[in-house]
């Protein structure tokens, strides 16, 4: 029985975001992409635990929607709003301030990811016929969700 091969799907980071796991990880005496892709790996996983289902994107009509007695008893993952995602993506006009991470992601993993995408439902990440186009909102969304990247402060890229 051979192991499962993992997909790469590389990722441009803004560099806020980058050196928040690229100083964690020069702590850990680790690589930038063992840690972006550890995080990446956890965040995936609370989301599997709780299931796809009790995933909601912050500020969308089925978070509107929820009311506290929705919330109780039940967990959720709570995925940042689009326009905070964007904040955290790296611009076209910075040039050379973004770095790129490959993500290695089991089948699994990946398939949970793509289900996210279209969760989040953002313009231009989901092709006409259903194929995903990127999986950037989505990896930017889980990384944010981090404990180590949110205690980073708030900035923008």
């Amino acid at each position: 029985m051979s192991a499962e091969k993992p997909n790469r799907r590389p990722i441009r980071l803004c560099s806020a975001v980058y050196d928040a796991i690229d100083s964690e990880a020069a702590y850990r005496g680790e690589k930038a992409g063992t840690i972006a892709n550890r995080i990446l790996a956890d965040e995936l996983d609370k989301v599997a635990k709780i299931g796809i289902k009790h995933c909601v994107v912050y500020g969308s009509n089925k978070y509107r929607s929820m009311t506290g007695t929705d919330r109780e008893g039940e967990e959720w993952y709570i995925l940042p709003a689009k326009e905070e995602i964007e904040k955290h993506l790296p611009s076209k006009s910075v040039g050379g301030k973004s770095k790129q991470v490959s993500f290695y992601l089991s089948d699994k993993h990946l398939a949970l990811l793509e289900e996210i995408v279209r969760l989040q439902n953002i313009i231009k990440t989901v092709d006409l016929d259903g194929k995903i186009h990127t999986l950037r909102f989505a990896v930017v969304g889980l990384l944010l969700n981090n404990k180590l990247i949110r205690e980073t402060g708030d900035y923008e890229c």
